[in-house]
């Protein structure tokens, strides 16, 4: 009975190291099918903070082009 629990246990431990690294592979096959997420984000964040203040959004974006 022991040895049939410790088999069933390491079953149990080697299925769950294959499911984990099939969620690992299909994240990473997504975000390698999808380049345009990062992009989304920096366009978004670039949005919440000419919200939050645009006074200074504008004259760091215009200190940024004189360099």
């Amino acid at each position: 009975m022991t040895q049939t629990l410790a088999a069933q246990k390491e079953r149990l431990v080697q299925t769950e190291r294959v499911a984990a690294w099939r969620e690992l592979a299909r994240r990473l096959a997504h975000e390698l099918r999808n380049p345009l997420f990062p992009m989304q984000i920096t366009v978004e964040n670039l949005q919440k903070a000419r919200q939050l203040d645009a006074k200074q959004f504008w004259k760091s974006s215009t200190n940024r082009r004189q360099l």
